[in-house]
């Protein structure tokens, strides 16, 4: 039996994970390209890409509603019915590790852009 995963595997595990981030990037696309125009008092003179907005909400609820609570229980499954408390317990140092590295690397990441691009973020002359 080979250890290798054929790419017909790999394209079939992964394919929902290329969509979504496929998807992610179009719709950043779309926002750059068409974004919301006002007028100098403030009025919406072109709504953009702004019409989508719902459809990232009906998303991010599903997210909450539905896949976080799934994870939630899978992993509390598996750690309820592990027999080694210590092997429980690595896993855990390794999962509460690996969320904060992601989260500092994510905030370095937005430090440096917005340091790098400062106009965006910041209110320009009035």
């Amino acid at each position: 039996m080979s250890t290798q995963l054929s790419k017909k595997s790999v394209a079939r595990n992964y394919a929902f994970l290329a969509v979504m981030l496929g998807a992610m990037i179009l719709g950043s696309i779309v926002g750059w390209i068409f974004p919301q125009e006002l007028d100098a008092e403030g009025n919406v003179i072109s709504a953009g890409a702004t019409v989508l907005e719902p459809l990232g909400t009906l998303f991010l609820n599903m997210m909450f509603c539905i896949v976080v609570p799934m994870v939630f229980s899978s992993i509390a499954g598996s750690v309820a019915t592990m027999k080694s408390r210590k092997r429980a317990g690595k896993i855990m140092g390794t999962t509460v590790l690996t969320f904060v590295i992601t989260g500092a690397i994510a905030a370095v990441i937005m430090i440096v852009i917005m340091k790098i691009f400062p106009r965006f973020w910041s209110p320009g002359p009035t």
